[in-house]
């Protein structure tokens, strides 16, 4: 490689680093004690991927098909 080519990619990186640099200067300046503050937490709905939701589906169907199942045995044994 080249001396100047890598005094290029060199001074490339030194820049990226500045400017990486002075955006977690300014993100630490905002928040207490100097770090940073972490994005508040998403409420709500989450979301499952179709199989995950086939197999919740075919779980709950056999959990309530075996809760009547035992409701009607139990309640002709009284």
């Amino acid at each position: 490689m080249e001396l100047r080519s890598v005094i290029e990619y060199l001074t490339q990186q030194r820049t990226a680093l500045d400017e990486t640099i002075v955006c977690l200067e300014r993100l630490s300046k905002g928040s207490p004690a100097g770090q940073m503050a972490l994005a508040p937490r998403k409420r709500g709905r989450k979301f499952m991927a179709e199989a995950d939701r086939q197999k919740v589906s075919q779980r709950m169907k056999e959990y309530w098909a075996a809760r009547r199942s035992q409701k009607t045995f139990s309640a002709g044994s009284h």
